[in-house]
């Protein structure tokens, strides 16, 4: 979905994480975000300065369709005449300052449910009308990101939905889907930090200093004095460690290289085994059902157990 809220006049909800957070999970920061709501009210045209990965973004806006057709044909299999539509224009709250690019609303027909959850977990019912915002994450780690809430808070916001469903596809191919029911104590975060905002902006003010992330972790930082560094030479202490950990990578790379050829050998033979006067080589994999909060029948992954032993000369 393009960005269709307006740079300066209103804050979009992919902008608005930052604005409460801080800072955001690609790097912007609530002082980046208000310095160029600041230049386009001066109409001053800048670069995108943003810290998304181009390739990323390409990802995200051409798999966008693909995913929203599969999560509707997977619903469709208990809610047949479930619909789901692309938004053409945004949705504001004059009042805050907010707009927000909606990527889908799912209407589910009367007398139906929405039923989200897996086992073991409460389920998430939804009926009626609702948000939905597509993802992409190919570095997921099975939890929705603290961003994606507050986008979809917004977008509730802008839009007055009651619900809102993040669908994102990981790097394993798979669905995963985080359920939100309005959360009235966000809504009202999110509006307060909107009119700190505009009041920035008004006013040309800057936010205050993030703490670096030592200082936010309250971690006891040390200087080392011109006399400490006389007994303990840090420079090259890490200049040594770097060194030596350059040396590992390329030993290890070696390593799996001759493992590799040695593999890729017995598979030629068909070997489990093999032996020589001064070597015994053993390589077996064997498949394991896939460790998952839901197990799926039939989804194994392969472990490779290699060992090699020098044979003994000793009588």
């Amino acid at each position: 979905m393009p960005k269709l809220t307006k740079t300066g006049w209103e804050l979009g909800s992919s902008e608005t994480a930052p604005v409460v957070l801080g800072v955001d999970d690609y790097g912007n920061t609530n002082q980046s975000v208000l310095e160029e709501h600041k230049r386009a009210r001066a109409g001053v045209e800048t670069l995108d300065t943003k810290r998304f990965s181009k390739q990323a973004l390409m990802r995200g806006t051409h798999l966008e369709h693909g995913v929203a057709a599969w999560f509707l044909e997977s619903i469709k299999e208990d809610i047949p005449n479930v619909k789901l539509w692309e938004p053409k224009n945004a949705f504001y709250d004059k009042e805050h300052g907010l707009g927000s690019s909606v990527d889908r609303i799912l209407e589910i027909p009367a007398g139906l449910e929405l039923v989200i959850g897996s086992d073991g977990e409460e389920p998430t019912i939804f009926f009626g009308k609702g948000i939905v915002e597509i993802k992409t994450d190919f570095y997921h780690k099975d939890v929705c990101k603290p961003m994606w809430m507050i986008q979809v808070h917004q977008q509730m916001i802008t839009t007055g939905l009651p619900w809102a469903l993040v669908v994102c596809m990981n790097q394993k191919g798979q669905l995963k889907l985080y359920p939100f029911h309005r959360d009235d104590l966000l809504v009202q975060t999110i509006k307060d930090k909107a009119k700190e905002f505009w009041q920035l902006v008004e006013d040309d003010g800057d936010y205050p200093p993030l703490p670096d992330e030592a200082e936010a972790k309250g971690l006891k930082v040390v200087e080392l004095s011109k006399d400490d560094r006389k007994n303990f030479d840090l420079d090259s202490l890490c200049s040594a460690y770097q060194a030596a950990s350059s040396e590992a990578r390329q030993a290890t790379k070696i390593k799996d290289g001759l493992k590799d050829q040695i593999i890729m050998h017995m598979d030629s033979i068909d070997a489990d085994v093999i032996k020589s006067e001064t070597f015994t080589v053993k390589c077996i994999t064997t498949k394991k059902p896939k460790k998952q909060m839901v197990p799926v029948e039939g989804e194994f992954v392969e472990t490779t157990t290699f060992n090699i032993k020098e044979v003994s000369t000793d009588e």
